[in-house]
């Protein structure tokens, strides 16, 4: 649980600002289990949930929380933000590394198995 971001979820609701606790790490697709905990808020450009305004606000206040990331992703409607802690962040990004590489390696050797079939069928 994000038990250490009391703080932070204090902050958000004082300002009125809709979040959920989340899990990231995508344990389901490679079956490893790996999760961090962490903070999902989001902001749409048509006004649905969180206010705009109250966007540059969380950005304002997580810039002065240095033991925490707050990162964005932008998507069709607007923009999600994912809050965790520093450690928390570089072993989700080594987590995603480590898949990203074996995605690479299996696609390679994929390949070159696929190759192998093809020039013994010509």
């Amino acid at each position: 649980m994000v038990e250490n971001m009391k703080k932070i979820i204090a902050w958000l609701e004082e300002n009125g600002i809709e979040y959920s606790v989340d899990k990231f790490g995508n344990p389901y697709y490679f079956n490893d289990g790996f999760t961090v905990d962490g903070i999902q808020v989001s902001f749409y450009f048509d006004g649905i949930g969180n206010a705009w305004e109250k966007k540059e606000m969380l950005e304002k206040f997580m810039k002065r929380k240095k033991s925490y990331v707050c990162y964005d992703f932008r998507f069709g409607a607007g923009y999600t933000y994912r809050i965790m802690t520093v450690s928390d962040y570089v072993k989700l990004i080594e987590h995603e590394k480590a898949i990203d590489d074996a995605v690479k390696k299996f696609w390679q050797e994929e390949h070159a198995r696929r190759m192998r079939i093809e020039s013994k069928l010509a």
